[in-house]
């Protein structure tokens, strides 16, 4: 099977036809001209490497929709070559979709697969014109498509946080009330480390990196209050420079101190794991963990997206809804630079008063 690999001398190489083909130095050059060479190679040889599974494989964008997106792709329409995947083929592929997801879901899903195809356009395994064709596509209309309309996003009863953080473990709990305190979203929470924060002033300072409009050059900047730092004190205490605040590892903590008490029902089987944990949380995790906990107090379903809203709602009451708008990091690229003092300025505010 061709492979590219690293040769001694710096350069990118492959075997091709017998003969080593030497491709350069720079990997997304070398890349692109070893898919050339695939496609000059034996028919057998060319449909190994140019179907859609294949070229899924190296699609490099990573997401939970992008994964469901994959599967579907891997069981359906795997041998394809991209030229054969046409309009009826992504109708064929969004009526899949439509039983287990609600309409804006699919929508979403059905744009994920377009990006795809605008990937394979870059790196010429696919013309412009196919892309182009499939985007004429339109999106499922409200009430008119045979799919399901999902549930607006809601805030969670303030009874149902408390039962929860009671629940899970030390971590958990603390993103949970973070989110409510500054309106983070689950993303930027789960990847807080120590040296993220800056605690020079009065109201602390968390610079996100790693958030939502990063690639369209936002800044995004959590303020952090008085009760918020009472809420990261702990956990500061007992993290070293370099960790992330927020741990799985606290769930064995919690689930020491519980196995170190007299058990109710000692004929029953021991609750240790053989899980792996991971050094942080992943939105996938936290999420998980709410769910949990939600299932085991018999309240209903809720995930950390909702704590956004409550924020906000918070906020609004309060305040007002450009204030919500700069707390939580909502504008417009045209609006970027003209509202960037002055969200700072507001947020450092509400923080200081609320959070």
């Amino acid at each position: 099977m061709a492979t590219m690999r690293l040769h001694s001398t710096g350069r990118y190489v492959t075997r091709f036809q017998g003969k080593d083909v030497y491709l350069g130095r720079d990997k997304v050059e070398a890349e692109k001209k070893f898919y050339k060479l695939l496609l000059l190679g034996p028919e057998k040889e060319r449909k190994r490497y140019m179907n859609l599974k294949y070229l899924m494989g190296q699609y490099p964008k990573k997401s939970d929709r992008i994964e469901s997106v994959r599967k579907i792709i891997e069981e359906n329409f795997a041998d394809y070559e991209p030229c054969q995947f046409g309009l009826m083929e992504l109708r064929r592929f969004r009526d899949m979709l439509i039983p287990n997801h609600c309409r804006t879901e699919v929508n979403r899903l059905v744009r994920e697969l377009l990006a795809f195809f605008k990937w394979m356009v870059s790196w010429e395994h696919v013309d412009i014109a196919h892309y182009q064709t499939l985007s004429t596509i339109e999106p499922l209309k409200m009430g008119h498509s045979g799919s399901f309309e999902g549930k607006k996003v809601s805030t969670v009863p303030e009874e149902a946080v408390k039962t929860v953080q009671a629940i899970v473990n030390d971590s958990v709990s603390a993103m949970i009330e973070m989110q409510l305190l500054t309106g983070a979203r689950p993303g930027e929470i789960v990847n807080l480390q120590v040296d993220s924060l800056d605690r020079s002033g009065p109201v602390w300072k968390i610079s996100v990196s790693d958030h939502k409009s990063a690639h369209l050059g936002k800044t995004r900047t959590l303020f952090v209050g008085p009760r918020g730092q009472k809420v990261l004190a702990p956990f500061l205490l007992k993290r070293k420079p370099g960790e992330y605040l927020f741990s799985p590892k606290d769930y064995l903590e919690k689930r020491n101190k519980e196995a170190s008490k007299p058990r109710q029902y000692p004929c029953l089987e021991s609750n240790k794991t053989d899980r792996v944990l991971n050094d942080c949380y992943t939105v996938a995790s936290y999420r998980r963990a709410i769910a949990r906990a939600c299932k085991k107090a018999k309240v209903e379903h809720w995930h950390p997206h909702q704590l956004r809203h409550n924020a906000a709602t918070e906020i609004r009451k309060q305040y007002s809804v450009e204030v919500a708008r700069a707390v939580l990091g909502h504008s417009t690229l045209s609006t970027t630079e003209i509202y960037a003092e002055v969200d700072a300025q507001v947020s450092e505010r509400v923080a200081q008063e609320m959070g």
